[in-house]
């Protein structure tokens, strides 16, 4: 068998930098903004998504939060979540520094 090092095998590999690589660059930004400014605009603009919209905010969920953690109900969620695991330690996997070097 024909083992080459890292060394040899990257040698060997074409360099895909220079126009073909910013053509790519290019084709993944417009794909992104078309996404981002047409598709999902339009989308959210059914009126299947609008009820979702108007429901969530009458249940005092923000629908523009980026992240769940940015909610007010989450302080709750959190509190009940330490309140559990303090009383059952061992009951969920919690990751520790020892687990996180095992994988």
């Amino acid at each position: 068998m024909n083992h080459k090092t890292d060394a040899e095998f990257f040698r060997e590999q074409p360099n895909r930098g220079g126009a073909s690589g910013r053509r790519s660059l290019a084709a993944c930004c417009l794909i992104v903004a078309v996404v981002w400014l047409g598709v999902l605009p339009a989308i959210s603009n059914r009126t299947q998504i609008q009820s979702e919209i108007r429901d969530l905010e009458s249940r005092g969920i923000d629908p523009s939060a980026m992240f769940y953690t940015e909610l007010d109900v989450m302080d709750e969620v959190l509190g009940r979540m330490n309140r559990f695991h303090r009383r059952y330690p061992s009951a969920l996997w919690i990751p520790t520094a020892r687990n996180a070097g095992e994988e």
